[in-house]
């Protein structure tokens, strides 16, 4: 565990400062404890060297100055008005030697809080000495490397929130560094001169892009994330790896590279100009994997790399990228001996037959090279031509079969590498003869079941695999998915489902994918496995619609989480076929559409659903009148009220055509919603009640009926009639409850609590804002977090006059409506912007912006964490 060391400077006048700020340590102690141990020295109020005080403040991790009206004592006194000390501060001497033991570390990790003056300030001397410090160091200074450091404040509330922010931060920095990369399942073996030769690279600072170039199978993505892996504690942001096997479009890349750094998309600006955005002041390194299958794409990443000046990519592909500085490093096959004069000695020492020994040792564990059987492994290792993927493969036959064996094995099935065409190189027709030669072990049965899983693009589960590969109950699937394991041609990983269970999915290698869809369009099967793939994909969107909607919606979104490739890939195979198939691509979409909305795929979603607005008489009625549905309320979302209002029009036509009730009552709801925010209330009113009135004939859509009764609470709250909005809202939160749906259950909170805040009834509006904000953040709802975070912030500044806490969560909630681009309702902004004037008004200028950017700097998880400290602290936003 690694020990963390505080030093805190502080005079006499702010010693009630520092008692809060080790109240601080030992409150985020608890939160670091797995990693961190966290050691405080706080420097002494006495009469003790100067000198002595320095040294060990030099030895630091963090240090932190909380100065008020007065420095830390003078060896022989304190400076005379107007004079100069004789000799530095302790306050002064503590400093400067941090600073000069931060610097040699690389990084000043020092914070330095400066208390504004009051009444009872000392001597004009003092204050003097104090303006002197921080215009010599902050102010006015040349050198500029200190100034991050310095924080003001006015009272202890707002120090206590400062810090907690501030240090939780730095502390950050000393934990392992964030990143995705997958822990190898195997040793790695060889490839030391290319190890240091990338690393060095990334290293120097003119070099932004490194791209690892070779054909499929010579191991380039293994060697990416061990350099990866050994980068980690190089970049302060982390690495990442962004996998690019499961693509086959190019202007994907963005999105997957933004959904793989939990980035929001937002439809109004091209995703590359977002994920820009939020990598401009980063420091990582992203290891993009595979981009052989989208190589325009590297035009996009050339604008990434060009715009962040901290990110650095690590390319992996089988061409050189064509940008400008660019570097690129060669990933040859193995080295091999000469198979006619290598002795014992040099064959043992070949990388080739050391990653051949390593694999044969994990699938036959008393397997040795010896003087007997090195010249066999050799002479494998040549008819593979080094290529690692090849070798791995081949050594997974050692479990049925000794060197001997595997070697006549393959003079039978691999002799002659003459197969593909001009384009490919030598080692990918080699690596293609490697494949079909595996494929030509297998037992039939593992042949079928094998090139049938390959319509699925991204990973699957067993039951899938069992529905999509075996109609005709064929196979026992996880007996023959587990035999295709052993022989390294799929991969088998656990995930934990939302209720504690593991579940198996299963993958396969992109090249070795291919191959089997090649096979399969020999069998004759391919379009019929295709159709079976795309039915299972529409059944799974079929019951998504409506697990979305209840009290298994968490766990649904979890799993269209994993399957999203998937449902992606079912589109695409529709509408990429010689006749469209939009009444299944739409049917797949409208199915979906609340998942994509919950995680902001907004473009997708709104290019698709935007075709419903054409007539194709190959469209069922009902699955027009869902997309249209759908495109309402991506509208809505975006503030395109036009295009949501018009799609909802002919949605609710389309349903009345089908004397579907419960969809015109969901469609009058959303044009209740988009009426408000027009701000036609007496049309939202009509709206809204004829929803209501058809949801009470039709029971059954709860998720429905609590939407459209909140919407008509909206608009009784608005005309002041807060007896009629709490009776809405009470229906909404009641029809939430009954259906366990926790999306539905946080909003009628939140209308709960303003209706009790607008009554002075302000513990239970702080009640039901936290409670809506714990389940908001659980879906992982940002607009929806942004939106409490208001609240609280105007319920702080209004009745428990916490201007501090308010200003900072004003900051953040800005900072992630900005983030997301999402619009606010007129009449919520209007609140809004009085709540912010009025706490503006109430905090100097300095002491205001210095809390509203300490808010706007936080991640949603330091938010809700500082939420926490606030209320078990008792120094804020509790309401009393």
């Amino acid at each position: 565990m690694k020990r963390v060391k505080l030093f805190i400077s502080s005079p006499a006048d702010v010693s009630a400062e520092c008692k809060q700020a080790l109240a601080v340590v030992n409150r985020l102690q608890p939160e670091f404890e797995e990693a961190l141990t966290l050691d405080s020295v706080v420097s002494a109020v006495g009469s003790d060297s100067a000198g002595a005080h320095a040294q060990q403040a030099a030895d630091f991790d963090i240090f932190i100055a909380i100065i008020g009206g007065q420095l830390a004592h003078w060896p022989g006194g304190h400076p005379a008005n107007g004079g100069d000390a004789i000799s530095p501060s302790r306050t002064e001497a503590e400093f400067a030697s941090a600073l000069q033991g931060a610097r040699q570390a690389g990084r000043p990790e020092l914070l330095v809080y400066r208390k504004s003056f009051t009444a009872g300030d000392p001597d004009t001397s003092q204050r003097a000495a104090v303006a002197a410090f921080f215009d010599k160091w902050f102010l006015s200074a040349e050198d500029k490397t200190a100034t991050a450091a310095y924080h003001s404040f006015a009272e202890a509330e707002q120090f206590t929130d400062l810090f907690t922010v501030h240090l939780r931060k730095l502390l950050r920095r000393h934990l392992p560094r964030p990143n995705n990369l997958p822990q190898p399942g195997s040793s790695f073996v060889g490839r030391t001169q290319l190890l240091r030769e990338v690393s060095g690279l990334l290293r120097q600072s003119d070099t932004r892009l490194v791209t690892l170039m070779g054909p499929g199978g010579t191991g380039k993505s293994r060697l990416g994330l061990r350099v990866a892996h050994d980068m980690l504690p190089e970049f302060e942001d982390g690495v990442f790896l962004i996998s690019l096997a499961a693509l086959s479009q190019a202007d994907l890349v963005p999105s997957t590279i933004a959904t793989t750094l939990d980035i929001k998309q937002n439809d109004n600006r091209p995703v590359i100009e977002t994920v820009i955005d939020a990598l401009q002041n980063k420091e990582m390194l992203l290891l993009i994997d595979n981009l052989e299958q989208v190589q325009s794409a590297v035009a996009q990443i050339d604008t990434l790399v060009s715009k962040c000046p901290g990110i650095k990519i690590l390319l992996t592909g089988r061409e050189a990228p064509r940008v400008s500085g660019a570097r690129t490093v060669k990933v040859p096959p193995f080295s091999l001996p000469d198979i006619n004069k290598a002795s014992y000695e040099e064959i043992v020492a070949s990388e080739s037959i050391q990653l051949f020994l390593a694999r044969a040792r994990a699938v036959s564990e008393g397997f040795q090279l010896t003087e007997e059987n090195a010249g066999q492994v050799l002479q494998i290792c040549h008819r593979l031509d080094g290529l690692p993927l090849a070798i791995e493969l081949a050594t997974s036959r050692l479990r049925a079969m000794d060197t001997s064996e595997l070697l006549k094995s393959m003079d039978q099935r691999f002799a002659v590498l003459d197969g593909g065409t001009e384009e490919l190189l030598d080692h990918q027709r080699s690596l293609r003869e490697l494949i079909s030669w595996s494929y030509d072990l297998l037992s039939e049965d593992e042949q079928r079941l094998w090139r049938r899983m390959a319509v699925f693009t991204g990973g699957f589960a067993m039951e899938a695999a069992e529905e999509v590969c075996d109609p005709e109950d064929e196979f026992i699937v996880d007996i023959e998915v587990e035999g295709l394991v052993d022989k390294s041609l799929a991969n088998l990983s656990f995930h934990t489902l939302e209720d504690g269970e593991e579940e198996a999915r299963v993958s396969m290698l992109d090249t070795l994918r291919e191959y089997a869809l090649m096979k399969l369009e020999e069998s004759g099967e391919l379009s019929h496995f295709r159709e079976r793939f795309c039915d299972w994909v529409t059944g799974l969107a079929d019951d998504s619609f409506h697990e979305l909607r209840g009290a298994g919606s968490d766990a649904r979104i979890a799993l269209l989480e994993m399957e999203q490739v998937n449902v992606q890939a079912a589109i695409d195979y529709c509408l990429n076929l010689a006749n469209p198939d939009w009444n299944r691509a739409l049917r797949i979409g409208g199915g979906v559409w609340f998942y994509w909305f919950e995680r902001g795929i907004l473009s997708t979603s709104r290019r698709l659903f935007e075709q419903a607005l054409e007539e194709r008489p190959d469209v069922e009625k009902a699955v027009r009148a869902l997309a249209l549905r759908a495109l309402g309320s991506v509208a809505r979302f975006q503030n395109d009220l036009d295009i949501a209002e018009r799609a909802c029009l002919k949605a609710l036509d389309l349903y009345s055509e089908l004397q579907d009730d419960a969809g015109q009552a969901n469609v009058l709801g959303e044009l209740g919603a988009i009426a408000e925010r027009q701000g036609d209330m007496e049309k939202a009113a009509d709206k809204l009640d004829r929803a209501l009135q058809l949801f009470s004939m039709v029971p059954g859509d709860l998720h429905g009926l609590s939407f459209a009764s909140a919407a008509r609470g909206v608009i009784n709250h608005l005309e002041g009639d807060l007896a009629g909005a709490r009776a809405y809202y009470e229906a909404a939160l009641s029809a939430g409850s009954e259906s366990g749906d926790t999306d539905s259950i946080a909003s009628a909170l939140v209308n709960l609590g303003e209706v009790a805040e607008a009554e002075a009834n302000y513990e239970q509006a702080y009640e039901h804002y936290a409670q809506s904000l714990d389940l908001f953040a659980h879906r992982g709802k940002k607009v929806a977090i942004a939106y409490c975070a208001e609240i609280i912030a105007g319920l702080s500044c209004k009745h428990r006059k916490k201007y501090s806490d308010a200003a900072l969560f004003f900051g953040f909630a800005e900072a992630l409506r900005a983030e997301t681009e999402s619009p606010i309702e007129s009449f919520n902004a209007e609140r809004l912007e009085a709540d912010i004037r009025l706490t503006r008004k109430a905090m100097n200028e300095e002491t205001f912006r210095a809390s509203w950017d300490a808010g706007a700097s936080l991640e949603v998880d330091e938010f809700l964490l500082l939420i926490r400290d606030i209320e078990l602290s008792g120094t804020g936003a509790a309401v009393a």
